[in-house]
């Protein structure tokens, strides 16, 4: 097949952890590698997010192995080749269309049914968490119940980002007008990511 390059993925400046896994899924699935250890942790926590509905496989793995205190490293080597195609979920997040369409589901409530989604699937799993990142799962499920301005007050006190300041900014302004409350969702070249399973105690593109 003869592919034509359209750009490099983002390397994003902030670092990968929980606080940023909590609101984006920014470790696409086809560029992770992840150890056994990281595997077991999964495994564990397989039911719960398919009770919960996750919406995306990678979004999870990023969630729990982060939350659980794991390693997560990104590569800032350009080593796998992403087809895009018409059938994606999410898909690229580069282009005019693309960001319109995450606003959009910003607006609709669907991103935010998405976010209580993983928090049940984590809850499900909250013995598997480091004590702080527990203790920040509580706190942010219960911002998303907040009004509001006091969610988007809630989310900014606790240091949860996107990895663009465009990306947080519009996270808080659809928390402050209500947008996070969640509806019924309808249902994100690429970097390698390596993403390690073993456990450290402490802390960490829907």
């Amino acid at each position: 097949m003869d592919l034509r390059p359209i750009r490099a993925a983002p390397l994003y400046a902030r670092p990968p952890g929980f606080r940023n896994a909590l609101v984006q899924s920014c470790t696409p699935g086809n560029t992770m590698l992840i150890d056994p250890a990281g595997a077991a942790l999964l495994r564990q926590g397989r039911d719960h997010a398919v009770a919960a509905g996750v919406v995306a496989h990678d979004w999870w793995s990023y969630l729990l192995i982060a939350g659980a205190g794991g390693l997560v490293i990104r590569d800032p080597a350009q080593t796998v080749l992403y087809r895009q195609h018409g059938g994606n979920t999410v898909g690229r997040n580069d282009t005019l269309p693309a960001m319109l369409a995450r606003l959009a589901r910003l607006g609709s409530g669907d991103f935010g049914e998405w976010l209580r989604r993983n928090i049940r699937a984590l809850t499900g799993v909250k013995s598997l968490l480091t004590p702080e990142n527990a203790t920040l799962l509580e706190r942010f499920a219960r911002s998303l119940d907040a009004s509001g301005p006091s969610a988007a007050a809630e989310l900014a006190r606790m240091g949860v980002y996107r990895q663009t300041r465009l990306g947080s900014a519009a996270l808080l302004a659809a928390a402050a007008a209500g947008r996070l409350a969640g509806r019924a969702a309808t249902g994100a070249g690429s970097r390698r990511m390596a993403i390690a399973g073993h456990i450290r105690q402490g802390a960490s593109d829907a």
